[in-house]
């Protein structure tokens, strides 16, 4: 988000400057030039202009001498020249008028006009050399000759965000980067045999240095010595070598197999922009590195020799492993059994890109036979082997089941623990696999006793629910709801079985439930504790029927209610001590069906009926219901319905006269005669719905801010707030690589005609606009020749007279509309408010993004389509609260948004630049895998997975609707290929690219379906969460 120092104020007419942004000028429009994030890191800016926003940081070795610093102040008002030592760094200020530069280098007219320059002297010699700090990003300056020859002494000049400012490295042109668990020294060596060698800098475990300047270039030699304990040494040709394999010994005689690898960077020539220099990293890495992605310990054995434990998640550096090592796996404990692996000879290539050996176990004790996948990446020269298993699978039920992939059967018990599954073969047909899933009964080894096997399911997927049907032979069907997720590693997926149906007890007292079948209750009746949580299997899919007693009084039994309706409501019991029982069916996309028993709490009856009449009672009687009830004069009465499976619209009577309701926020009368008038009016009092018989206006007025917006008409909506922005431009930069990424900008819509009334602006329909816009053109281009003022049919019954860029309307009774041919602002926001009601309206009329990337197939990144009905909004939000100041519920009548149709174009050159983007300027030295929110989904049972959805809800709506959504993608492979060292970071990214190597996509149309909910209460977290699921499952499925 741009900072107010990122935001220039341009108006050429009071030459408005960034000190006066905030003074008031007509012609002042703000324009937002750029905002220059550098890898994430502007996410917090200082406010304090005194802080130092540019530093200075000494890593050559010597003393720098730095002097003819221009426009930079010091923050501490050091004096010039100043001496900065080794490992130092020094703070300066940027003067207020250079501010903005500092904040956005891409306004390059201010770095034209002002320069931030000093002068740089090394104390190994006296030459100055000058370094412009605008564009200090990889700049190598030549210092003198050195003995290498045509390789001159050089100084690497480098900039980077630290603690939110900018800081300026003086190093070498060499960085070391020690990956390994050993702490490894640099050195100088005159003669190895004599021992005869000096330390040039020592480097701990997973840390870095730069290597001083001066010892680079005083040998003929560009080579390095490498030791550990001075016992041994490796040597590396920091210029002609790229990456090589060495052994050293320690003076324990054991010997470490090690990988060294230069990456070479390109960097600038000076204060030029001629790219003509470089700068090398040099990482020093274990020659093997180990990872265990099972939920389970695990031990491997390298080369025979001790067992190395491995807990989930570790990553282990070997230090005697090499690339021609022997691994064997052994897991201590799995399914109550000890598994031992074959031998896996690394030195064997594997199958496909990722090098991938099947690993078969084997039981100690029996012939049972458990396989895995070792994958073998190469990074950086050296291998990193990571075991893991394609399949958890999770069995949430009370049954146990049979897991099927192909021909190959695994029996999944009742555990929490998951069980792994693997295919027989690692081959192309890995992406086209299907699987089932059926009832296993034990103790019977007949598969006729088994259920049928299930319909076939996809399993690479990236997320996916859904419901797998299992037929048995007395013609009942088991369903076994099936949620497929990917790990955050996206080489495993994670399958949980569990009951489409799950009984939630949370009230105070035990409950039975028992399902009906033909209306009649079934003998088994299925208890649940309180506080219990339970899966349920119904025996009857067709008719969904159930009742509830409570456990220690057996003839306590409930009215049936529909089990697989999403409703809540009250049921009634006979009896004097709990007399009802709240129910909660509810129907999750991804999790099937929760019904929820709890106690009653206030808000739970459908409906409190108040009878404020003086002498009149009120019949009352649910519709289609033939039993009617009498409600007193100056009685209430809280009321549920009497049959579940009926209209739950309640029906009122009084005096010969009656009206239906169905409960939502309402006023009227129903009037006898003019002497015998009763108002009523339905309104929510926090959770509880009440309606309210009177026969004063002023009652009802009283207790109702519904009836008070509604029946008065002077109760307007008469104060707003509207905000406006014509246009509006960000563009994404790079900032220490100097590269645009993206160029997002809301724009204005074309010219159309609009009318204004109350002060808002609003479009004339599609058709009208478009006949207008055809007359106005035949009336601009015959004015050119005629100026007689004309008036044009535009309709049936409408005419239209045209003066400049306005119109007036007329009608066949001669009234007339002034109308205005204008463009829409880009984006606006409306908001107003009464006592009683707030109302919204959001408007984008048009957002693109576009790929500023120098070489692309696919300019335009995002861009809505144009309807065929004339331009409409990009994305329209509107609600409108009512406010009750004595409910903590917060009550929307209506919450819709529309979205117009879109186009999607990604291309490969651009998400690997976006991946660079994001990447941390100090990578992680550990290049593992987390797996901890994996292990915690893993260890969600069923109980766990269903009781978040058991919460109170706070937020009523009337209807909430989001529209269709209708998405063009286009996928290209085409630009560079993707950063090796990003996708180890980024293993989703890997897996999404290998998924569309595979399936070659290139263009897809994603419809997604509505999503709607009238009458409904949800918190908002619940509402966020179901609205997220429900598109978001659907681009799975699709895709």
């Amino acid at each position: 988000m741009a900072s107010p120092s990122q935001i220039k104020w341009n108006c050429p007419e009071c030459q408005t400057t960034m000190e006066d942004r905030y003074r008031n000028c007509d012609n002042c429009k703000p324009i937002l030039v750029c905002a220059c994030i550098s890898s994430g890191k502007y996410n917090k800016l200082s406010v304090n202009e005194d802080e130092p926003m540019l530093s200075v940081h000494n890593l050559t070795g010597y003393e720098v001498l730095l002097d003819d610093i221009k426009d930079l102040e010091m923050k501490d008002q050091s004096e010039i020249p100043i001496q900065l030592q080794h490992g130092n760094s020094i703070p300066m200020i940027i003067p207020k008028e250079r501010l903005s530069a500092t904040h956005l280098p891409a306004i390059t007219d201010q770095n034209s006009r002002k320069q931030q320059e000093l002068s740089i002297q090394l104390k190994m010699n006296n030459t100055n050399t000058q370094v412009d700090m605008n564009y200090a990003s990889k700049r190598v300056y030549q210092l003198s000759p050195s003995v290498i020859p045509d390789w001159p002494v050089e100084l690497l000049c480098d900039s980077h965000i630290y603690n939110n400012s900018r800081r300026l490295v003086l190093s070498s042109i060499v960085k070391v980067y020690n990956r390994t668990v050993l702490p490894l020294m640099i050195m100088d060596v005159d003669s190895i045999e004599m021992k005869s060698y000096r330390t040039l800098c020592r480097v701990d475990a997973n840390d870095e240095c730069y290597l001083p300047i001066e010892p680079l270039y005083i040998r003929s030699t560009s080579r390095l010595f490498i030791s550990s304990d001075e016992s041994d040494f490796i040597s590396f040709d920091w210029r002609n070598e790229t990456a090589v394999d060495r052994r050293l010994k320690r003076e324990n005689s054991e010997e470490i197999h090690l990988v060294i690898r230069k990456e070479t960077i390109n960097a600038y020539l000076g204060n030029t922009d001629e790219l003509s220099r470089a700068c090398f990293h040099i990482y020093i890495h274990h020659a093997l590195r180990l990872i265990n992605l099972l939920p389970i310990d695990i031990q491997c054995l390298i080369d025979s020799n001790s067992p190395i434990d491995l807990k989930p998640s570790e990553l282990h550096h070997s230090t005697p492993g090499s690339k021609q090592s022997v691994l064997t796996f052994l897991i201590p404990l799995y399914n109550n059994m000890k598994w031992v692996s074959e031998a896996i000879d690394l030195t064997t290539k594997g199958y496909g890109n990722h090098n991938e050996h099947l690993v078969v176990f084997h039981e100690v004790q029996s012939n049972e036979i458990l396989r895995m996948i070792l994958r073998v990446d190469t990074y950086q020269g050296s291998f990193r082997a990571v075991l893991y298993s394609p399949f958890w699978i999770v069995n949430c039920t009370n049954l146990e089941l049979e897991f099927k992939i192909d021909n190959d059967i695994t029996l999944v018990n009742v555990d929490d623990s998951p069980f792994f599954v693997c295919p027989k073969k690692i081959d192309n047909e890995v992406h086209n696999r299907k699987a089932h899933v059926r009832v296993h009964h034990v103790g019977e080894e007949d598969n006729d006793s088994a259920s049928e096997w299930s319909e076939d399911f996809t399993l690479y997927v990236i997320s996916s629910a859904g419901v797998a049907n299992c037929k048995v032979s007395d013609d009942r069907t088991y369903m076994i709801c099936v949620h497929i997720t990917t790990t955050s590693f996206c080489m495993t997926k994670i399958i949980k079985l569990s009951s489409s149906m799950a009984i939630i007890n949370n009230s105070t007292i035990d409950l039975e439930v028992n399902e009906l079948v033909l209306g009649t209750q079934h003998n088994q009746w299925h208890g649940v504790k309180s506080n219990e949580i339970i899966p349920f299997w119904p025996q009857n899919v067709k008719e969904g029927v159930m009742c509830v007693r409570y456990a220690n009084k057996p003839n306590v039994s409930s009215l049936s209610f529909p089990m697989y309706d999403r409703h809540q409501t009250l049921l009634r019991m006979d009896d004097d001590d709990r007399s009802s029982l709240r129910v909660q069916v509810s129907v999750i996309e991804s999790l099937g069906i929760h019904i929820v028993f709890s106690d009653y709490q206030h808000g739970d009856a459908p409906v409190l009926l108040v009878n404020c009449l003086r002498n009149r009672s009120i019949v009352y009687y649910q519709q289609e219901d033939p039993e009617m009830v009498n409600l007193l004069p100056q009685h209430y009465v809280y009321y549920t319905w009497t049959d579940l499976f009926k209209p739950r619209k309640l029906t009122i009577a009084c005096d010969n006269q009656h009206i239906t309701l169905e409960l939502l926020p309402d006023c009227g009368c129903l009037e006898a005669s003019s002497a015998n008038r009763m108002f009523y009016t339905v309104f929510h009092d926090g959770p509880q719905t009440i309606v309210l018989f009177a026969e004063e206006i002023s009652v009802i007025k009283s207790v109702s801010d519904f009836a008070n917006g509604t029946l008065s008409p002077n109760n307007l909506m008469d104060q707003y707030i509207d905000i406006s922005i014509h246009e509006i431009g960000l563009s994404v930069v790079n900032d220490l690589t100097h590269q645009e990424l993206i160029y997002l900008t809301i724009n204005k819509s074309k010219e159309m005609w609009t009318e204004t009334r109350q002060s808002v602006i609003e479009p004339l329909s599609g058709r009208l606009n478009h006949r207008l816009e055809k007359k106005y053109r035949a009336h601009v281009k015959s004015n050119e020749s005629e100026t007689e003022r004309k008036t044009y049919h535009v309709g049936r019954h409408r005419r239209a007279s045209f003066m400049g860029n306005s119109a007036d309307i007329i009608d066949q009774n001669d009234q007339r509309i002034r109308i205005q041919r204008q463009s829409l602002d880009g984006l606006r926001f409306r908001c107003s408010w009464s006592t009683t009601n707030v109302a919204y309206h959001l408007r984008i009329n048009h957002i693109q993004v576009d790929n500023q990337l120098e070489y692309t197939l696919l300019p335009v990144i995002l861009r809505p389509v144009n309807s065929p009905t004339g331009q409409k909004p990009c994305i329209e939000l509107s609600a409108l609260k009512i406010i009750n100041t004595r409910s903590n519920t917060v009550y929307f009548k209506y919450f819709k948004i529309v979205c117009q149709e879109a186009m999607v174009r990604l291309d490969q050159g651009l998400t690997d630049a976006f991946l660079t983007f994001i990447e941390t300027e100090q990578k992680s030295t550990k290049l593992t895998i987390d797996m901890n929110s994996d292990l915690k989904a893993l260890r969600k049972g069923f109980v766990k997975l269903v009781e978040k959805q058991s919460n109170e809800t706070k937020m009523y709506f009337g209807c909430i609707h989001v529209s269709p959504i209708k998405i063009h993608v286009s996928l290209s492979s085409n630009g560079p290929k993707p950063n090796q060292l990003v996708l180890v970071d980024y293993p989703s990214i890997d897996y999404f690219i290998q998924i569309l190597n595979y399936v070659r996509v290139h263009d897809v149309i994603l419809k997604l379906n509505y999503y709607e909910r009238e009458n409904d209460r949800f918190t908002f977290n619940k509402l966020i969460d179901e609205v997220y699921e429900h598109y978001l499952n659907q681009i799975w499925k699709q895709v």
